[in-house]
Parts: structure tokens; C-alpha cells; sequence
């Protein structure tokens, strides 16, 4: 199995100080989770929108029982309730009082439901995060999240200034001078996209690339979520980290 975070197709999310976070922890990380007291810890939800809770709690026995390091500090999480999931048609049982919300849900069960698509439009002004997975480009993603403009703050030398998805670089401190970055020019499908509103975040846009791991169906939709789970927990990191 291969992730790629960054391809030299994306080099220009290095220009734009976009931050991608590996997917299998080091050694010395995990090492350094394990000494992590995580009674203070930021709790972060995960909401599944799925049509077969038992198949995604399968799934997500599998995660948990897996004996290598792929998922680094996301079991200990899970087991003290730093790191909720749950799973279901639409929102329900969602938890309530966590530090952030995320939602994911399979490409294909949003792009046939248009009333997903309006949720999750929704839950995004709200300020959660969504993710979408299972094969998708930056522009899809847009589209199925009914967004008229995807935009991320970009920052290039001493310039600043917004990336539009599909557009340009927009300026927003003549002061600085003018950015001089291009943008993304063809649509590679990505794996796994998130993305949220809040423009302070400095993971506000993430996506990653999957090669491998298994040719099934149930193969692949298992890396995805691990890899979802590994995300959420290494955004629980920074968070703590910040305070």
C-alpha cells in the first residue's frame, strides 16, 4: 500500500504553505503518544454516513485489531473516548460536546442522494469538516457540496492571499505586492478530500492519495477510513499542541 500526500503534480500546496500530515507514524511520534496524558485532550467526533452500520463496525473492528503501526496513536483514542465514531444512514446519533465534528460519507452515496448533499452542504456552514472518499477531484467535491467557490488562505514569500479550487490566486494585500504563484492546472483524483469553512485553520483543505492495499471493495473502503481515523487523531495532536 502507497499514500501519497503530495505528488509533484501538487508541489504548489508547498507554495501555498498547505500542510500535509504522513500517514504512518515514526517511531519516535509514537513513542511520544504513548507518553501523552490524554485525560485534557480535545475530543474530536467522526459521523459515518452509511447504509450498513454492521459492515462499518466490521470495518472498524478491523482498524482496532490491526497489530502494526499504521494507525499510531488512533487506538489509544479511541479507547479513552478521545476520538468518537459513530456511523449511520443520516446524522443521528451524533455526539454532542466535542472540541470538533467531523462528517464523512462515500463518494458514490453522496453524488445519488441530493438530500446528502444538501445535508453536508448544511453541516459544512455549521463548521464542521467534511470528508469525502472513495475516488474524487477537488472540483467534484465542490460540486457535490453544493459550493458555488472552495477557497483556502494561501501564502507565498511575503504575499498573502486566497487559493480559489478550479480558478486563481487572489490577493487580498496589494501592500505585499502581488502573488505569483499559478495554480493547479489538471484534475487528479484524490482518494480522500476534506475540507472546512474555517479559514484560520491551517488544515482547512487535505487530501490524500491511495495506490494498493487490496483490490475488493471492502479493502479499499478500510484503508480509507483508517486513514480518515489517522487524520482526525493527528489534527487532535496539533490541537493539543496549540493550547
Amino acid at each position: 500500500m502507497k499514500i501519497r500526500l503530495l505528488t509533484a503534480a501538487g508541489v504548489w500546496m508547498v507554495l501555498l504553505g498547505i500542510v500535509y500530515l504522513p500517514q504512518l507514524a515514526s517511531s519516535e511520534e509514537k513513542e511520544r503518544k504513548e507518553e501523552i496524558n490524554l485525560v485534557n485532550y480535545p475530543v474530536h467526533a467522526i459521523h459515518f454516513i452509511t447504509n450498513d452500520k454492521a459492515e462499518m463496525a466490521d470495518l472498524m473492528e478491523r482498524i482496532k485489531q490491526k497489530k502494526d503501526d499504521s494507525i499510531g496513536g488512533v487506538k489509544e483514542k479511541l479507547s479513552q473516548d478521545k476520538l468518537l465514531v459513530t456511523s449511520g444512514t443520516s446524522l443521528e446519533h451524533l455526539p454532542q460536546s466535542t472540541d470538533e465534528q467531523s462528517i464523512a460519507a462515500h463518494v458514490d452515496k453522496v453524488k445519488q442522494d441530493p438530500a446528502l448533499q444538501k445535508l453536508l452542504h448544511a453541516q459544512l456552514k455549521n463548521g464542521n469538516r467534511i470528508y469525502i472518499y472513495g475516488g474524487l477531484t477537488s472540483e467534484f467535491f465542490k460540486e457535490l457540496l453544493l459550493l458555488k467557490e472552495m477557497k483556502i488562505k494561501a501564502k507565498v514569500g511575503d504575499s498573502e492571499g486566497f487559493f480559489i479550487f478550479g480558478e486563481r490566486l487572489e490577493a487580498f494585500s496589494k501592500e505585499k505586492g502581488p502573488l505569483k504563484a499559478s495554480a493547479r492546472t489538471e484534475l487528479e483524483e484524490a482518494s480522500i478530500i476534506s475540507f472546512t469553512l474555517d479559514e484560520q485553520d491551517q488544515h482547512q483543505y487535505y487530501e490524500a492519495h491511495i495506490t494498493g492495499g487490496g483490490n475488493s471493495r471492502i479493502d479499499q473502503e478500510e484503508i480509507c477510513i483508517q486513514e480518515i481515523l489517522f487524520h482526525q487523531s493527528r489534527l487532535a495532536d496539533l490541537l493539543m499542541e496549540e493550547q
